[in-house]
């Protein structure tokens, strides 16, 4: 009788295959001879770099999302309900409208990114650093003040952009939805250490989540300074989720499509098989996802296709709750 084959050995092969195909397929599109070795070298230079990126951003996703679904106990919520995507977004949209499009503060990427995901970081740990320290056993009420000021966010973007003349509208609009075809190089080897850093400190924890899955109560008679794992698990998720959602752009159901499927695959508590698990199936998906974009041509960013196939997913996942 054969055996199982172990899920992780078909992830891993599926990133390979995924990370070669972004790397070399569009040769294949080229006809011979149209293009030159030194053109191929400064293009497969420049995708590597864009890949470098998504893997990092993708696993960084992947490990903020399953630590903040253990946080809350919930397995169909993903940090963007404290309003991240809301606050990239309403950050372009101020600075834009304070300073004009040609300041340097958006025309500069490494400059834009400095200053975008400092802002979400600061007020993110602001906001929910009192509350969490105020309401710490009240997470639900911390959940419930994010969508309120995502909600608040979005309705003062509107705003301001109704105000906006027609070419800063273009330009918030290219600021908002950012592409990965168009993530700065130096950006990318200023901010990947930056991440690994923060991938690291997810993964230290991965005992101590271990034991926090098991409910506060659970927890504490084991010994866990709970209010200290969540306020430390805080800090390092608003840093990760700025610094992601600048770089690549708000991916919301990003990391609930790989949290939950890593979940149904191993069937396990463990987060040290789950962050790796997660983080695999989160790369092959963004991976192929900007593939298939590029391929088919279309205008848009890949998130707009992995909130699509997200979106499903939670109404799948809501309804699977709700029969248990």
């Amino acid at each position: 009788m054969l055996k199982r084959i172990n899920p992780l050995f078909i992830l891993i092969g599926l990133s390979i295959i995924s990370i070669i195909a972004y790397l070399f397929f569009w040769l294949l599109t080229q006809s011979y001879g149209a293009i030159s070795l030194n053109a191929i070298l400064r293009i497969t230079q420049r995708r590597s770099l864009h890949l470098i990126a998504m893997i990092v951003s993708s696993t960084l996703i992947a490990f903020a999302s399953l630590s903040f679904q253990t946080l809350t106990q919930n397995r169909i919520l993903t940090p963007s309900v404290l309003g991240f995507d809301s606050l990239f977004s309403a950050t372009q949209t101020f600075v834009l409208f304070i300073f004009g499009a040609n300041s340097i503060l958006l025309s500069n990427p490494v400059v834009n990114f400095g200053l975008t995901s400092t802002i979400m970081i600061l007020v993110s740990l602001i906001l929910y650093g009192y509350l969490l320290k105020k309401y710490s056993r009240q997470i639900a009420f911390l959940l419930l003040f994010g969508l309120v000021i995502s909600t608040l966010l979005r309705s003062s973007s509107s705003f301001i952009q109704i105000l906006l003349y027609p070419d800063e509208f273009q330009s918030l609009v290219a600021l908002t939805t950012v592409s990965i075809s168009n993530i700065d190089a130096n950006l990318i080897l200023w901010i990947i250490p930056f991440m690994i850093i923060l991938i690291i400190l997810f993964y230290r924890k991965s005992s101590q989540y271990d034991v926090m899955a098991l409910g506060r109560d659970s927890a504490l008679s084991l010994g866990l300074d709970y209010d200290k794992t969540q306020r430390t698990t805080l800090i390092t998720l608003s840093a990760a989720m700025a610094i992601s959602t600048a770089l690549v752009g708000p991916m919301t159901f990003l990391g609930l499509i790989a949290v939950n499927s890593a979940r149904e695959l191993l069937k396990t508590y463990k987060h040290t098989q789950l962050f790796v698990t997660s983080s695999l199936l989160s790369i092959v998906m963004l991976v192929l996802g900007q593939l298939i974009i590029e391929q088919i041509g279309f205008i848009t960013s890949v998130t707009v296709l992995l909130n699509l196939v997200g979106g499903i997913y939670l109404i799948y996942l809501i309804l699977k709750e709700g029969q248990l």
